[in-house]
């Protein structure tokens, strides 16, 4: 477990470089501003990150955690994909505040990767194993294609590339539609899975 002051340290100076994200591009926020802000020694910080870089690297790896806990809840089936989408776009919408533009690719580099990663992994426990190996990989290129496809659009979305005034129902129409064809399956089956 770790200690209370080691949780506290790292927040105060997450906490610093998300506000300083909000002004400047990571290349130009210096560890100096960061210890300043967040009211630490420099020994403080280098006690727990070598590079800013590394502090936006565990930004990134907590705003992961908090979007992927609804997939981890999930029971493998569509119905349940679809709850767990539902619940990460009202979750990146609400946050849009609290993190500069998540899916910004200069901000945070490697999110979108990342999160496309772990949730695949998730999904994968799903793959039908007993199956013979063209419904797998059928299977698995399913999957490849609606998280790619689901990912692209959260992206294109936090970063305003699809509008300024789109809310995450609005959203969430078209993703269900599409994962919906994707998947060969009509409104009343995933439905009938709930």
């Amino acid at each position: 477990m770790t200690p209370k002051n080691v949780l506290r340290s790292k927040k105060l100076i997450k906490d610093a470089v998300l506000t300083l994200l909000c002004t400047k591009d990571p290349v130009d926020i210096k560890v100096t501003e960061i210890t300043k802000l967040a009211e630490i020694n420099r020994g403080t910080f280098y006690a727990h990150y070598d590079t800013v870089y590394d502090v936006i690297d565990e930004i990134e790896d907590d705003m992961i955690d908090k979007f992927i806990l609804p997939f981890e809840t999930t029971q493998n089936n569509l119905a349940d994909y679809f709850i767990s989408v539902k619940k990460m776009l009202e979750m990146g919408y609400s946050q849009r505040k609290e993190y500069p533009a998540p899916f910004n690719r200069i901000v945070f580099p490697h999110i979108t990767q990342k999160l496309k990663d772990r949730i695949y992994i998730l999904m994968a426990k799903s793959f039908p194993h007993s199956a013979s190996p063209k419904k797998q990989l059928d299977y698995k290129i399913r999957i490849s294609y609606l998280v790619s496809g689901f990912i692209g659009l959260m992206d294109d979305w936090t970063n305003g590339f699809l509008g300024s005034d789109i809310t995450p129902d609005f959203m969430f129409s078209y993703i269900e539609e599409l994962t919906l064809r994707t998947t060969d399956m009509t409104k009343e089956q995933k439905i009938k899975q709930v």
